[in-house]
């Protein structure tokens, strides 16, 4: 479930800030009223909207955008404890010796004051959400954030503020948390699809190379007590109904009535037979390896017994002969993992407990020249689109061809081809032409296209070379960089570091049909040439490493250097 898995997540990601390759895909996982950066949110739109709200205040100036330490939020809030947190921010801005707060406090009050206090002041006087946006951007809040996934978080929770305004729907903190329930974090944009954290529901009809299903020993059901007990008659349209015994019945009695215990005695046979069916799903899921963890802790009489209610109970079986006395001879041991816990159902974070926060002195970086300001460049010289110089279908046969050869080069040569290779992924071409309304023979031939590029790049040792193993390979690289003055989002098809050198390859899917293939290359150079040099200077900003660009033609079977011409065979064959 999505509460087991917390521990898990935090971990993925404490290690992916210095690792990426713990960067993972959680789609509808992480709840947006739990994600730190809209909590700080929330408290800042509650703090704008009620000057005498303290709690929000509190959170305000502890978040990672204000920052105050615990002394300096206590001696500010501690003292005059009859005015509001306002009030006592504007003394201490007022106070030029700053008595009682540190150099490190004063310093972040004096850049984060001012900032709250005026937009405390416009309350009635501007939209709510252009006040808290304006504020958490003054304040910094974006350099608090860990990613674009974030920072789509964050603009999310800017339209629900909208939204709710343009409903007259008042504000407050139930308001606010009541509709964030029904919200979930975006998944991290720079994951991919290798590491995936995802519930047995949301994994049905999925398949992976791996699967991991931690926590097998936690229970499943919910299990507490319920105010109405029923269930429905199968092929009938009638329920079998039975209040929740009275306190004083059920303490008189000793246990819950009879109705009660037949209705959860159905309600648990059930559940089991829900267990085992979830237990399928999720071991049907792994193609080539599934692992399985457990915790099964010896009971008061020294026997290994999984709980009821949990995964493990209808797995036991199988397995309790080998595993029993493994579990048992490590319990003796007192080895981690076997000792349990008071309450599995709820694991406390174990993970140290740091504070993020901007530096006392930060200051907003410059702001990058206006992409329309002066010295931008011409939309005329910004090069065309790819592909649509030569029509729609060779554009969109251009785009597929690009995602299976990234889906090659991030799963690798031998396992695609072992899959079926590019005649198993025909309807998913379908499927996505369809999707942009293309069909019939017309979707058909732009199928055939795609088909022969990517099965002449794989039986091309060119192709083979390129999308073969390589320390530091990447597909589909995304960089932001300042080029000629101005920022610039750029995608790289394929790059990696071969013999000391890091190469750049754009993938082109062009056809030569007449002659004099030397002179069309030379075209091809030219048009793309200033492309791969804003390749080449993002990435040389930090490689120390020679840089190599070179377009490759599958369709041609040649690779292609700009200012050099075709790539020698030598380079890959010696």
């Amino acid at each position: 479930s999505r509460k087991h898995a917390r521990e898990i997540l935090a971990e993925l990601d404490r290690r992916k800030e210095t690792d990426p390759r713990f960067r993972y895909r959680a789609i509808d996982f992480n709840p947006l009223a739990e994600a730190p950066h809209v909590v700080d949110l929330v408290s800042l739109t509650l703090a704008l909207q009620q000057p005498a709200d303290r709690l929000a205040w509190l959170s305000v100036l502890r978040a990672p955008f204000v920052g105050l330490d615990l002394d300096d939020l206590e001696h500010l809030a501690g003292a005059g404890r009859s005015a509001t947190l306002p009030e006592r921010l504007q003394s201490a801005l007022e106070d030029k010796q700053g008595s009682g707060v540190s150099p490190s406090g004063r310093a972040r009050l004096v850049r984060a004051g001012p900032i709250l206090l005026d937009a405390a002041r416009n309350r009635g006087r501007a939209p709510l959400r252009g006040r808290v946006e304006s504020a958490w951007n003054a304040l910094g809040g974006p350099a608090c954030l860990g990613g674009a996934g974030e920072l789509a978080d964050c603009l999310t929770f800017f339209d629900l503020l909208d939204a709710l305004v343009r409903g007259d729907i008042p504000i407050d903190r139930d308001v606010l948390g009541e509709h964030l329930g029904t919200l979930y974090a975006e998944p991290d944009p720079l994951a991919g699809e290798c590491l995936q954290v995802m519930t047995i529901y949301g994994a049905k009809g999925l398949e992976f190379d791996t699967v991991i299903l931690p926590g097998l020993n936690r229970e499943t059901g919910k299990g507490e007590s319920r105010l109405m007990h029923w269930f429905e008659l199968a092929g009938e349209d009638r329920i079998v109904l039975s209040p929740m015994t009275a306190t004083a019945e059920r303490k008189s009695k000793g246990k819950e009535g009879d109705l009660v215990r037949f209705i959860a005695d159905v309600d648990r046979q059930r559940q089991a037979l829900e267990d085992g069916r979830l237990l399928y799903v999720a071991a049907t899921r792994a193609v080539e390896r599934l692992h399985l963890f457990i915790s099964a802790p010896p009971g008061a009489n020294g026997e290994v017994k999984p709980k009821t209610g949990t995964l493990l109970q209808p797995l036991w079986p199988a397995i309790r002969d080998e595993w029993a006395p493994i579990l048992q001879e490590a319990a003796e041991a007192g080895e981690p993992g076997t000792q349990g816990r008071p309450d599995d159902r709820e694991s406390p974070d174990r993970l140290p407990r740091l504070i993020r926060r901007l530096p006392a002195d930060w200051r907003a970086p410059q702001l990058p020249p206006s992409a329309h300001g002066p010295g931008a460049l011409p939309p005329e010289s910004i090069e065309a689109i790819e592909f649509r110089w030569a029509g729609e279908d060779a554009r969109h046969s251009g785009i597929l061809v690009h995602r299976l050869l990234q889906h090659v080069g991030e799963t690798g040569l031998e396992r695609f081809e072992a899959r079926g290779g590019m005649d198993a992924r025909r309807d998913w071409c379908r499927w996505r032409l369809l999707s942009a309304g293309i069909r019939g023979k017309r979707g058909e031939r732009v199928i055939e296209r795609v088909s022969r590029a990517v099965e002449a790049c794989l039986a091309s040792q060119w192709g083979r070379w390129i999308l073969g193993e390589h320390p530091e390979s990447q597909c589909e690289l995304a960089l932001t960089a300042l080029i000629d003055d101005r920022p610039r989002n750029l995608v790289i098809d394929r790059s990696f570091v071969f013999r000391g050198e890091r190469w750049i390859i754009d993938y082109k899917t062009s056809e030569h049909d007449g002659g004099n293939l030397e002179a069309f290359l030379e075209s091809e150079a030219e048009r793309y040439g200033e492309q791969l040099r804003r390749y080449r200077e993002a990435l040389s900003i930090n490689e120390s490493r020679p840089i190599r660009t070179a377009l490759y033609f599958p369709l041609l079977d040649c690779v292609h250097e700009p200012g050099r011409g075709p790539v020698d065979a030598f380079l890959w064959t010696n």
